[in-house]
């Protein structure tokens, strides 16, 4: 057998697109009926892509309606526990992320006049929100306010009931920087069994979704990375998991469950030959391969015509 191999410049979240057309029912635009999460894992980095309004005249009114936006609803619907981890970059500064994260602050593109900023609940809203964002040291502060600012206001802002609870890890620093915080109506403590100093909330959150309780799990992530980390580890869980792969309220609202998506790579007649419990293992292994393949940013990574992953789709894969 001679196989040929071509080279193309694609993007990961692709993957999502390839999967989907394989496999015609992966994904849904709302959750079973009657399905209401025990535990709710928010990806935090992606609630602050959410610029502030013009009613907003400080941060803390922004904060506050995060908590509004993001939060809230999943309590009010019937969810006892909600979680926002986010990312602590900087760990391990060897990494091949901490070289990426260099490539993008190198090309990153600031106002000439733009200062490193504090926060805290008086001070105005940034004017130029995006060059905050952009900046690796201001947004790193906005993280870390945000989280003694959620320790502050859950309770009031979520209207906590005594069942209920807000978990925030991954944006606090010195003594606390490992640990996720517990707000509940009785107060805040620690929760010794989710202190990790994982870097990425990617990787953070499936801890998260391990050591919590109940079976019904929702995560909540637009990067494709999480759902590919989280499949082989949900694969033998007793877990009902799924993922909501848009989080913005403008966005049409699509999840994706990874207990369909194990159930749809083993019954592929092309994958019969891979025994079925490896199979959520090669997909995030081709997923990683083609992700560090040689290019100019690993969120355009090169990968294969005719091979797994192929150039537009998985329907003509030869396995």
């Amino acid at each position: 057998m001679t196989l040929t191999v071509t080279s193309t410049k694609v993007k990961k979240s692709y993957t999502t697109k390839w999967l989907e057309k394989r496999y015609k029912d992966l994904i849904s635009n709302q959750l079973p009926d009657g399905w209401v999460p025990d535990v709710v894992v928010l990806e935090g980095m992606f609630m602050i892509n959410t610029s502030p309004l013009t009613t907003h005249s400080t941060m803390k009114d922004y904060s506050q309606f995060l908590l509004r936006r993001f939060v809230l609803h999943h309590l009010t619907n019937g969810c006892s526990e909600v979680q926002i981890v986010f990312d602590n970059p900087g760990r391990q500064p060897n990494s091949p992320k901490s070289v990426e994260r260099k490539r993008r602050d190198d090309t990153a593109s600031l106002s000439s006049d733009h200062k490193h900023l504090t926060f805290t609940d008086t001070c105005p809203i940034p004017s130029k929100w995006r060059d905050c964002l952009a900046c690796r040291e201001c947004k790193r502060a906005l993280v870390l306010y945000l989280g003694q600012s959620f320790k502050q206001f859950a309770v009031g802002t979520c209207r906590l009931r005594e069942h209920q609870k807000v978990i925030i890890a991954g944006c606090f620093s010195g003594v606390e920087e490992d640990q996720a915080w517990e707000v509940t109506t009785g107060g805040v403590q620690p929760v010794p069994t989710l202190s990790c100093g994982a870097e990425e909330a990617d990787t953070r959150v499936w801890l998260h979704v391990l050591r919590s309780p109940g079976i019904r799990k929702l995560v909540c992530s637009p990067d494709t990375d999480v759902y590919h980390i989280g499949l082989p580890l949900m694969c033998n869980q007793p877990l009902d998991v799924f993922v909501r792969i848009s989080v913005f309220s403008s966005q049409e609202h699509r999840y994706l469950s990874l207990k369909n998506l194990t159930t749809s790579l083993q019954g592929d007649p092309d994958l019969s030959s891979i025994p079925r419990d490896l199979l959520p293992k090669m997909l995030q292994t081709l997923f990683i391969r083609v992700g560090t393949m040689p290019s100019r940013s690993c969120e355009q990574p090169s990968c294969w015509g005719d091979s797994v992953i192929a150039s537009s789709s998985l329907d003509s894969a030869p396995i």
